[in-house]
Parts: structure tokens; C-alpha cells; sequence
């Protein structure tokens, strides 16, 4: 047991559930959780082998908490963690641990991801920018993009739908997909199509 004197306890970032400890000429940036869970304030005595016992408990049931309300990716997580207050060596040691019994599966986000994404009407660029933004691996990524973003006919319906009969409707139903991340080539082709079945 290695014992110290927490000398004082200060806020991290706007969000308050980060807070850096000092001790001795140490000072240890932890989540607020562990603060309230050890009942540390400024004049406590604090154990540093069971402050990392602590935190490592309390990543283990917040990231649990996190994998059981949605599907998240590794990177966003981790990033939750952090935000949290928990230091690097945890959430690194923790996530590895849920990588490892599939509780996290980058893959499994990504292809849910462009399903939906898919299924709502957005192209393959656009998912595979979301993805990136997860922080998803680029091969994992586009591996996910060309399994369930590839039905021609939902492009079909979206065009379908949207009807184009001038020239100025077909230009802005065009500018629509595109931003939705449809391929130029692509939605011109179904335009064209579009417009031969209707005459």
C-alpha cells in the first residue's frame, strides 16, 4: 500500500467529469467518479495501488454501461472514456479487454452504420465520411460501404420519389443525392433512366 496526502483536486475541461488529483509532486488526471467512489477532498489520505484498482472498476462498468445502450465504435468510446477523466493506460487496457470478448467490434458498427445509413437514403461517400469520423479503420470501413451500400434500386426510389420533370427539378434532385453522398455518375444514370421509362 503506497500512501499519500491529496494536496488538492481541480476541475478538467468544461464538462466536469475529469478532475486532476495532486499529491506529493504527482498530479493525476482521474474521473470525477473516482473522486466521489474513494471520498477523496483535499487533506485525504489517498492509496495510489487502490485509486488504479478503482478506476480500472469503475471504466469496466461506465464502458459497460456505454456498449449496452447502442453499438458504438472502439474509437468513440474510448474518446467517452477519456472525456470521462479516465487516464490513458485504463481505457486503453479496458477497451482491449472488450475488444477481445467482441463486446466491441468496429466491423459490426460499421456494417450497422451503413445499413441505416443506407436505408435512410445516403450514398456510399457519405457513410464512408461517417465512419471516418467514428475513427472505424479505412479497410474496414469501405469493406462495410460495399456490402450494404450497394442496391442500385434504392436510388432508384429515391429518384422515383422525388419525380423530376424539368430540367430545374432534375438539377436539384441531383444536387440532393449528391449531398447525400450519391456518386455524380451514378445519379445521372438513374436520372436518365428515370426519364427514358417515363416517355
Amino acid at each position: 500500500m503506497t500512501s499519500t496526502i491529496v494536496t488538492s483536486i481541480e476541475r478538467v475541461g468544461a464538462q466536469g467529469h475529469a478532475v486532476r488529483l495532486n499529491y506529493d509532486d504527482t498530479s493525476r488526471v482521474t474521473s470525477q467518479a473516482v473522486v466521489r467512489e474513494l471520498g477523496l477532498s483535499e487533506g485525504a489520505a489517498l492509496d495510489t495501488s487502490l485509486l488504479e484498482e478503482v478506476e480500472s472498476r469503475l471504466a469496466h462498468e461506465r464502458l459497460l454501461r456505454l456498449v449496452a445502450a447502442r453499438e458504438r465504435s472502439l474509437h468513440d468510446l474510448a474518446e467517452r472514456l477519456l472525456r470521462d477523466g479516465y487516464p490513458s493506460e485504463v481505457v486503453q487496457r479496458v477497451c482491449a479487454r472488450f475488444v477481445e470478448l467482441a463486446l466491441i467490434d468496429d466491423s459490426r458498427f460499421a456494417s450497422m452504420l451503413a445499413r441505416a445509413r443506407s436505408q435512410s437514403g445516403y450514398g456510399r461517400r457519405r457513410v464512408l465520411d461517417e465512419l471516418r469520423r467514428h475513427g472505424v479503420d479505412e479497410s474496414v470501413a469501405r469493406a462495410a460501404v460495399e456490402q450494404e451500400c450497394q442496391d442500385p434500386s434504392r436510388l432508384t426510389e429515391l429518384i422515383r420519389a422525388a419525380a423530376p420533370e424539368t430540367a430545374e427539378e432534375r438539377e436539384r434532385t441531383l444536387r440532393r443525392l449528391v449531398r447525400r453522398g450519391f456518386d455524380i455518375p451514378a445519379v445521372l444514370s438513374a436520372l436518365d433512366d428515370f426519364t427514358r421509362r417515363r416517355s
